[in-house]
């Protein structure tokens, strides 16, 4: 049974990543994210996330190093 996973990228408030995200889904490329414009992707579950790039300071600053960690995920 196919299934759509829904992406949203929201923020409230300032957040500086206002970029584009790849979206990488098994590991291999499955699309982009923009700001305030969902995507969905077909997949083998129903799921959906809200993505966004607050994070405080430390984590912040250490995201220029280690990407992932700039990028936080929310179940819906």
């Amino acid at each position: 049974m196919s299934a759509t996973l829904k992406l949203t990228h929201e923020t409230i408030g300032v957040e500086v990543r206002r970029g584009t995200y790849d979206v990488v889904l098994d590991g291999k490329p499955a699309g982009s994210l923009e700001l305030n414009d969902p995507i969905e992707i077909s997949v083998g579950e129903t799921v959906a996330f809200r993505c966004g790039g607050k994070r405080i300071l430390p984590i912040f600053l250490l995201s220029f190093a280690v990407p992932s960690l700039a990028l936080s995920l929310h179940r819906v």
